[in-house]
Formats: C-alpha cells, sequence, structure tokens
C-alpha cells in the first residue's frame, strides 16, 4: 500500500511538473481534489481542468508531457483535442495511473480556473479546485460514487463550506433539487 501511495505521489509531481513548466492554467478536479477536502476514498487518475487557447501552449504542454513521462496521443491531434476542449487522457508510462484533460467550456469550469487555489499537496504546490464548484461537478455527473463522494465532502467540511455560495451555484447548474434532497438526508448536516 505504502508503495502504491509513492507511486501515486510520483505521478502527481511529475504531472504537476509538465504543467507549471507549460506555464498553462489548471486546476485538479475530481477524487484527487477531493482528497484535498477530506474524501476518503483512492483513484487511479487525476482529472485536470486546463485553460489553453493558443496552438504554441498546447505544443508546449504536449512536449512537457512527454518529457514528464507521459504517453500523449500525436502532437497534431493533441493540440486539436486541447484547443476544442475534447477531453484527452494521458497515460503514465511509468504507472498504472493516467491523467484526464478536460477543457474550460463552461461558467462552473471558468469559475474552478478563476478561483483556484494553490495548495501543498504531496510535498507540492498544486492548483486545486475550490470545494463549492468541485460539489457541483460531482453533482452534475451524478454518479453513485459522484453522489457518495458529495455526501462525505459536505460532512467532513460542514463549518467551512460556503453554503450560500454552494446554493447559488446549484441553482445556476441546476442541481439545486439533488442537493436539497442530499443535504436532507444528511444524519448531521448544518444544512446550510
Amino acid at each position: 500500500m505504502e508503495n502504491d501511495k509513492s507511486r501515486f505521489k510520483d505521478f502527481v509531481v511529475r504531472m504537476v511538473s509538465a504543467f507549471e513548466e507549460s506555464d498553462i492554467k489548471y486546476a485538479i478536479i475530481g477524487a484527487v481534489a477531493g482528497l484535498y477536502y477530506g474524501l476518503g476514498r483512492t483513484t487511479r487518475d487525476v482529472d485536470t481542468l486546463t485553460l489553453v487557447k493558443r496552438e504554441a501552449k498546447a505544443a508546449t504542454i504536449h512536449h512537457k508531457l512527454g518529457e514528464h513521462h507521459f504517453s500523449v496521443p500525436p502532437k497534431s491531434a493533441f493540440i486539436e483535442d486541447l484547443l476544442h476542449q475534447t477531453p484527452l487522457r494521458c497515460e503514465d508510462t511509468e504507472t498504472e495511473f493516467h491523467i484526464d484533460l478536460f477543457g474550460v467550456i463552461d461558467e462552473i469550469e471558468r469559475e474552478i480556473i478563476e478561483n483556484r487555489k494553490k495548495k501543498h499537496f504531496y510535498c507540492h504546490k498544486v492548483w486545486i479546485s475550490p470545494l463549492e464548484p468541485l460539489i457541483i461537478l460531482k453533482l452534475r455527473a451524478g454518479r453513485p460514487q459522484d453522489i457518495s463522494d458529495v455526501t462525505e465532502l459536505i460532512l467532513s467540511n460542514q463549518q467551512s463550506l460556503q453554503w450560500k455560495h454552494l446554493r447559488t451555484l446549484a441553482e445556476r447548474n441546476n442541481v439545486h433539487e439533488d442537493l436539497d434532497i442530499l443535504v436532507e438526508e444528511l444524519p448531521t448536516s448544518r444544512k446550510g
């Protein structure tokens, strides 16, 4: 287990190094961002929101990911997909982990990039999603694991959660009814 954790840490550090060396705006989302907020499950991937608008930046991140031992699609396809916000998967050649890159395509994703937080994670400073938009992304996905994650995130962060902002985001993203139902079912929730 410790070896797996060490390999995942190395994977995350190499991924972040590639992003930082490319000077792109990114934010870790998904379960790995959830780890920072107290989510207690493991994952084999890192979901990352990226804001890349220029071909030169896309070419740079393609090159840097390759330098850091990630298998990337052919350069022209990678650039095309990244610039058109098509999700991309980059396998780590040293482990069984992978990166899923997502482009910024809507308001909640823009909010994540604009309000991302630089946090200490695995002995490295990384950009992660703020908690409230992360919860909204998981509610929008709506898979059983995502709903379970939302429950755990709310229970773990009741005191620091910005409830008013969360509810506003939920209304804007048409998941307010899902949020209300979930909050009502929580055993000890503050219920915003």
